[in-house]
């Protein structure tokens, strides 16, 4: 049985706008010690990473990875700068955390990014703009909802309680 000869749920359509979300731009902060910020983050993304290997992962469908980014208040990240480290922009949320998605390999990219801004490649640059990250973190389930179901939640026969 393919996924397109199954039933779908049919969702009730949002009746009310969404609140606009404004976008800041601003520069990227100073840290004191970029080795030891660079680590951390290396340090969280090899966590995510691990806990990613550990999903089962169903016959025949490649994952991509869902991660979360913590921007520190004030700063942010170009999407062209986070597309060129392999990264893709899902959604930005008003906590100034950006979640993302790559694949496997593209994480790689991310990966070097980080290693050159902690100092661990020898000759690489700096990238000061990775001092705007304050975390790499997983996605959790209460992550996956949205602001319309949690203010309005599904109610039978939409939900599986």
């Amino acid at each position: 049985m393919m996924p397109r000869d199954l039933d779908h749920l049919e969702l009730p359509r949002a009746t009310r706008p969404l609140p606009r979300r404004l976008r800041g731009r601003g520069r990227p902060p100073s840290r004191e010690n970029k080795e030891e910020h660079g680590g951390h983050l290396l340090d969280e993304t090899d966590e995510v990473l691990v806990e990613f290997s550990d999903r089962a992962r169903p016959t025949g469908i490649t994952p991509t990875l869902v991660f979360r980014l913590k921007m520190q208040r004030g700063a942010d990240i170009d999407e062209q700068m986070l597309h060129r480290m392999g990264l893709y922009v899902i959604s930005r949320e008003p906590d100034k955390t950006v979640v993302v998605f790559s694949s496997d390999e593209a994480l790689d990219e991310f990966r070097r990014y980080l290693g050159e801004y902690a100092g661990r490649i020898p000759e690489g640059h700096g990238y000061a703009f990775l001092a705007a990250i304050d975390d790499v973190l997983p996605l959790t389930s209460e992550d996956r909802v949205g602001r319309l179901l949690r203010d309005e939640p599904l109610h039978p026969p939409y939900s599986r309680r």
